[in-house]
C-alpha cells in the first residue's frame, strides 16, 4: 500500500467519523461542541510541537554560527604560525 492510499483511507475514515458524529442521535449543537473541543486541543499540540521545534531549531543554529567562529579563529591561527 503506497502513501497516497493510505492517506486517503485515513481521510476516508475521518470524514466518516465526522459525518457519524455529526448524524448521531446526540444533539447536533453538543456534537458540534465536542468537536471543536477535540479540534482546539489538536491545534494546541500542533502549535506545541512546532514552537519545540523552532527553538530546536535556534539551538541548531546558534550552535552552528558558534562552530564557525571556531574554523574561522583556527584558520588564521593557522595563518600566522605558516609564516
Amino acid at each position: 500500500m503506497n502513501g497516497k492510499t493510505l492517506l486517503a483511507l485515513i481521510g476516508g475514515f475521518a470524514a466518516g467519523v465526522a459525518t457519524g458524529a455529526y448524524l448521531a442521535s446526540e444533539k447536533g449543537s453538543n456534537v458540534r461542541k465536542t468537536l471543536d473541543e477535540v479540534l482546539n486541543d489538536l491545534g494546541k499540540e500542533v502549535d506545541t510541537l512546532f514552537s519545540e521545534g523552532r527553538g530546536r531549531m535556534s539551538q541548531i543554529a546558534g550552535d552552528f554560527i558558534e562552530g564557525g567562529r571556531e574554523v574561522k579563529k583556527e584558520l588564521k591561527r593557522a595563518g600566522k604560525s605558516s609564516r
